[in-house]
């Protein structure tokens, strides 16, 4: 299964939230645990989004939209197509 996983990109514990391409891991944050179904081994684990990491994520979302809003419509219609 390792070895999957490395394949993947993914380690054993793995950061749950994303926003572009970076990752929030809130260390306090608990664990969901991703479990074999035919031997209950547990595979991989990943960090639960904390409270103050969905506040990062709507902010940033927010931001984004501003920005966004900012760009003609035809440019945001081929960035779209694309």
């Amino acid at each position: 299964m390792q070895d999957i996983l490395e394949r993947l990109g993914l380690s054993d514990s793995n950061a749950g939230t994303w926003f572009g391409s970076t990752s929030l891991e809130d260390p306090n944050g608990p664990f969901i645990e991703s479990l074999n179904p035919s031997s209950g081994e547990v595979i991989a684990r990943v960090r639960a989004t904390t409270n103050t990491e969905y506040e990062q994520l709507i902010t940033a979302a927010q931001e984004a939209a501003a920005e966004w809003r900012n760009i003609p419509a035809p440019i945001r219609g081929d960035a779209i197509r694309r």
